[in-house]
């Protein structure tokens, strides 16, 4: 995992990705989520297992996360994209308004 505020490795903070995780596994399951899963090489496995709301993952990791999850559901990378981040900013802002 990138140190938070590399120069060389751009990064999304892992709060973040979890959520994305957790909104693309509402839209396409979580068993297709899981083969994507076993599809993405040791490395960025690894990354996700030790992935915590502190963490940073590189964005070329979350782009392959992305890509394989769209190739094992079938559906357009961009558009199922689209979806995740809509749900998991729409989850974000419920929670934030409702704590407010």
């Amino acid at each position: 995992m990138a140190a938070m505020g590399s120069p060389l490795v751009p990064s999304t903070a892992g709060t973040s990705v979890l959520d994305l995780l957790k909104s693309y596994e509402e839209i396409v399951g979580p068993d297709v989520l899981a083969a994507a899963r076993e599809k993405l090489p040791a490395e960025i496995r690894a990354e996700l297992d030790a992935m915590t709301s502190l963490s940073w993952m590189p964005v070329t990791s979350v782009a392959r996360v992305v890509d394989q999850i769209a190739a094992e559901a079938k559906a357009d990378p961009e558009a199922l994209l689209d979806r995740a981040v809509r749900l998991a900013t729409k989850r974000t802002l419920t929670t934030v308004c409702a704590r407010s």
